[in-house]
């Protein structure tokens, strides 16, 4: 039932468990905009305008994540771009293997070109098992091209614990509210989800947010509308 639908809206998935060739969803903060802490110029549109760029799908892991937020892993990926102080540019540090640590790209890159130097390097990803990061840098110099910045500090990257994400909480800026969902197996019944989705379509929600814990989050939910989500909530328990 799951693939026909996939297949009637002509959309990619992934069916856990089989086997075969897989691309890798893009993870982003977008979740945490306007509900946690954020670097002074990243908003929701930043992250949209930042996953539109990407004009193909991706078989390396993706990050891009502000490091104020605590809700999204920053080095969950293969490459990891990170918000840096200075409005559209972003570092960017690679791992080539999980228990590998992260090395920092020698410059930023500037939000337009991700997708550029995302893709170069998924290219040439086969001859970056050998060599070092400089090696890589001057290889693709020669090679893309794509606007840099020279690094004048170096990132802060404190740990941060993630607090509650769950219940309903006020968003920042527009002063609506979110509902962070949680299941403790991430399996949800399909009626639910119907009805859930039915009811973002009714009170004009257009997106999902997905972070990568067993749990989602619906944003920019109207004072008004609180109570059809309590009513919902509680007719599925």
């Amino acid at each position: 039932k799951v693939k026909e639908a996939f297949q009637r809206i002509d959309s990619d998935y992934i069916i856990h468990g089989e086997k075969g060739l897989r691309s890798q969803n893009i993870v982003s903060s977008y979740v945490s905009a306007d509900i946690m802490n954020s670097t002074s110029w990243i908003s929701s549109g930043n992250y949209l305008y930042l996953l539109e760029k990407f004009n193909y799908q991706p078989k390396l892991r993706i990050n891009i994540a502000d490091p104020e937020q605590s809700l999204v892993p920053l080095m969950f990926g293969q490459l990891n771009f990170i918000a840096s102080p200075i409005q559209h540019y972003w570092y960017l540090y690679i791992r080539r293997t999980d228990d590998e640590i992260p090395v920092r790209w020698p410059v930023m890159v500037q939000s337009d070109d991700i997708c550029v130097l995302a893709l170069a390097l998924e290219r040439f990803w086969a001859d970056f098992k050998r060599g070092n990061v400089s090696d890589w840098f001057q290889f693709l110099g020669h090679r893309i091209e794509y606007n840099s910045r020279k690094i004048e500090n170096e990132p802060r990257l404190d740990f941060k614990y993630s607090h509650d994400y769950e219940g309903f909480g006020k968003m920042y800026a527009s002063k609506n509210y979110w509902a962070g969902l949680y299941w403790r197996n991430n399996e949800y019944e399909i009626a639910f989800l119907e009805e859930l989705c039915a009811l973002c379509l009714k009170t004009g929600i257009s997106k999902i947010c997905l972070p990568p814990w067993p749990s989602f989050l619906i944003k920019e939910i109207a004072e008004k509308d609180l109570v059809l989500w309590d009513q919902l909530l509680g007719q599925f328990g």
